[in-house]
């Protein structure tokens, strides 16, 4: 199915674009390892090979908030604590030219997934404890998308992981994706309900034992903006 570019142009006219494509190449994730790109570069082919037929928009993750480290919670659930800080992510439409414009759109079909993978960009899940493999990363591992103002007072669709949890000690990568899982399109028989948009790794954090831990870290400006509006975020002043 052909977008409709009349459609594309008008919608460009109407708001502003948050960056020229040249700002965006900046915020590009980091060269990966020879292996990941290739894996990367498919699924890339793929994804834009669904869009081109379903007449999908294109999207980009913008990391508001990465996390920086976290108290390693061990084999058992009892006094975990989560990243910290929450990791924020904001998801953006590109246009045609590169150009990228905020979305506002309350919708239940928007989600993302959070997955664990090391310093190298390698997925890792379990670790063994006692010859049982336990899952390593824990928590709301999706969440749905919610339409907030940012604390420079501009609205958006953001994603917000305030409960993720580590097992065990080490340094370690987040991988997001997001999925459109709006069912109903005319491929449905082609392609899968929900299929990745957009993904993008966070920065490196560590994850520490508790007498390595050096305490919580203060609340950025944009966890208390969105504490204001009705988010499960713990403020630390």
């Amino acid at each position: 199915m052909r977008r409709n570019s009349t459609t594309s142009k008008k919608s460009s006219k109407e708001s502003t674009p948050l960056s020229s494509p040249e700002t965006a190449k900046q915020n590009s994730v980091s060269q990966s390892t020879e292996v990941e790109s290739n894996v990367l570069l498919e699924s890339s082919l793929r994804r834009m090979h669904y869009q081109t037929l379903t007449g999908e928009k294109k999207y980009r993750l913008v990391i508001r908030q990465q996390p920086f480290h976290v108290r390693m919670c061990g084999s058992t659930d009892k006094d975990r604590r989560t990243l910290d800080p929450p990791p924020i992510i904001e998801i953006l439409e590109v246009d045609e030219a590169g150009h990228l414009y905020p979305i506002i759109k309350d919708s239940a079909f928007y989600i993302m997934r959070v997955e664990l993978w090391n310093e190298q960009k390698s997925e890792i899940t379990l670790f063994k404890k006692k010859f049982v493999d336990l899952p390593l990363i824990i928590g709301d591992l999706v969440v749905g998308s919610k339409v907030l103002s940012d604390d420079l007072g501009r609205t958006g669709t953001f994603f917000v992981f305030d409960d993720v949890s580590i097992r065990y000690q080490g340094r370690y990568r987040l991988k997001f994706k997001f999925y459109d899982i709006e069912s109903g399109n005319e491929l449905d028989c082609l392609m899968p309900k929900a299929y990745v948009l957009s993904e993008m790794f966070s920065q490196e954090f560590v994850a520490l034992t508790a007498r390595e831990f050096p305490g919580m870290l203060k609340s950025a400006e944009i966890t208390k903006h969105f504490k204001t509006q009705g988010l499960r975020l713990s403020i630390r002043n």
